[in-house]
């Protein structure tokens, strides 16, 4: 099991990043545009919607900004 420095480096350094494709990112717009959800449901759909678009789980979390400074978001 790697250490949080260690997985940090492999997600930073390491990972091979795929850009969205433009039919993937109009989905993803469409289904935000079309979502009535509001507070924490936003969260929950979101995560569906990444999970389909990968075929893969998709867990979404809310940052507590009280908690630490917002530096990056990598989809």
């Amino acid at each position: 099991m790697p250490t949080d420095k260690g997985y940090r480096y492999f997600v930073n350094e390491l990972m091979d990043v795929e850009p969205l494709k433009q039919n993937e990112k109009a989905k993803i717009k469409k289904a935000i545009d079309e979502m009535e959800a509001g507070g924490d449901e936003i969260f929950k759909e979101t995560s569906k919607i990444l999970g389909r678009l990968t075929k893969e789980i998709s867990i979404v979390s809310q940052p507590y900004f009280s908690n630490g400074v917002f530096e990056k978001l990598s989809l």
